[in-house]
């Protein structure tokens, strides 16, 4: 069973609006550049565009996609560069530096069972869901 995804709502947020942008012309633009250069480094999937992250920090109000709380500070891959997840729309969400650091290079299914994680643990579902359906639309989009 499918469920509806929404955006959350919490707040007064104003979109970033980066249409037209060359890479370095943000602040964004330099740490998504570091990620896309450490995956193709891997030999990882690179094609997170500044557009699609955009559109995945929207749709977060800029802030952390696990806690919904703090605003984001890093860019986080879902399934992490040494699982083989790559810089791309349906791999990289915005995160506070805790969570963040909770999760650090943990595969999803394999967050800790303790209380200190049980706020990423609740968290796993509905960011998986966002990637599996708004990232791929974006990364088919481009």
């Amino acid at each position: 069973m499918t469920q509806n995804i929404s955006e959350p709502t919490t707040g007064e947020y104003e979109a970033i609006n980066f249409d037209g942008l060359e890479h370095g012309d943000k602040a964004q633009c330099y740490p998504l550049r570091q990620h896309i250069i450490a995956s193709e480094r891997r030999n990882l999937p690179a094609t997170l565009t500044i557009e699609q992250w955009c559109t995945t920090v929207n749709y977060f109000r800029g802030k952390c996609a696990y806690c919904q709380v703090r605003d984001f500070e890093v860019l986080e891959h879902f399934i992490p560069h040494r699982h083989g997840g790559g810089t791309t729309a349906d791999n990289c969400v915005p995160a506070c530096r805790i969570c963040n650091g909770l999760k650090s290079s943990h595969l999803p299914s394999d967050i800790p069972r303790s209380s200190r994680y049980r706020q990423i643990r609740w968290s796993i579902l509905r960011v998986q869901e966002y990637l599996t359906t708004c990232g791929s639309e974006a990364t088919a989009a481009s």
